[in-house]
């Protein structure tokens, strides 16, 4: 994932990384199913969703922390 994705996630609020990680996650499911079924060509694509899935649950998570920290 390229840094300045990693950038945007970082400037974006909590509620719209919430939103990003259901849509990730269910869009996950999906490529797993259709790779079970051998409808998938491009089996790397899972990794990468995963790896977006991590990126966001690891911004989540230094928000987290960092708004313990202001208050």
């Amino acid at each position: 994932m390229k840094i300045k994705i990693r950038q945007e996630l970082k400037n974006t609020d909590k509620a719209e990384l919430i939103k990003r990680l259901i849509e990730s996650r269910k869009a996950l499911a999906k490529a797993t199913l259709d790779h079970k079924q051998f409808k998938l060509k491009n089996t790397s694509s899972l990794t990468n969703m995963r790896q977006e899935i991590a990126v966001i649950l690891t911004t989540l998570r230094e928000k987290e922390l960092n708004h313990g920290k202001e208050a």
